[in-house]
């Protein structure tokens, strides 16, 4: 877990950690160069399998890595700082990947929260589905609750820290044609989505395009198209996130 300025959700996020019924496990909190209380609300909680890591700030990719580094797991599970990983969320995660030693990366849905809606997402569980969305540019894979072997992410180099955004997309994507992805079905994290902002999307979409290999930029209508998938996420229409 990485955190930067998250003080109002830092602890719901890592009591939600240490609260799992699978309960052999480790947890690192790099603080990358927090300027708000997040340091201090760490203070408070004393199960020993927490160690936080104060760091300069470097950005997301930079510190990911750090934490994951200072890690010692077979299995690496990634949880953002402002979000809550349900109960059974790495035991799920641990089964499909001790059941199926080909696999080397598994998300699974999530139940998003925005104001006072909430909905579930979903993504495609089964390799070829993966697969084919990563060949279209697309993420069909959710980064906030993804767990991957520690061997499989030692062999990638990491995370770039050469982007400020998508640096999942871009490690999926560069990785896809030696990787083997899975997804549990069900809901494992409470996710708290944000809706972008027009200067957002088009920022991440030029990013996503620039990755994949491609001049073009952002289209004039994607926007419209992301509020539109949004709208009926939200209303259980059963659209995609991207």
């Amino acid at each position: 877990m990485t955190a930067f300025n998250a003080a109002p959700t830092i602890n719901s996020a890592v009591n939600s950690v240490l609260s799992q019924s699978f309960d052999d496990l480790q947890l690192i909190v790099l603080d990358d160069g927090s300027t708000d209380a997040t340091a201090n609300s760490l203070q408070g909680i004393t199960d020993t399998r927490l160690t936080v890591i104060p760091a300069a700030h470097r950005g997301r990719s930079a510190a990911l890595n750090a934490a994951i580094a200072a890690s010692t797991g077979t299995f690496i599970a990634l949880n953002d700082a402002d979000d809550e990983s349900l109960p059974d969320r790495i035991a799920l995660q641990v089964a499909l990947l001790s059941d199926h030693p080909d696999v080397d990366v598994v998300s699974g849905a999530m139940s998003a929260t925005e104001g006072n809606r909430h909905w579930i997402l979903t993504y495609p569980t089964e390799n070829h589905m993966i697969h084919d969305e990563l060949d279209r540019g697309r993420m069909p894979i959710a980064n906030a609750c993804v767990m991957f072997r520690r061997q499989w992410f030692d062999s990638t180099g990491g995370f770039s820290t050469e982007l400020k955004r998508l640096e999942d997309f871009d490690l999926y994507y560069r990785e896809r044609s030696r990787t083997t992805f899975g997804a549990v079905p069900e809901p494992i994290l409470r996710y708290r989505f944000r809706t972008f902002s027009r200067k957002q999307w088009v920022a991440e979409e030029n990013q996503r395009l620039t990755i994949v290999g491609t001049s073009a930029k952002a289209p004039i209508l994607g926007y419209l198209r992301y509020r539109l998938a949004v709208f009926s996420q939200k209303r259980g229409l059963g659209l995609t996130k991207r």
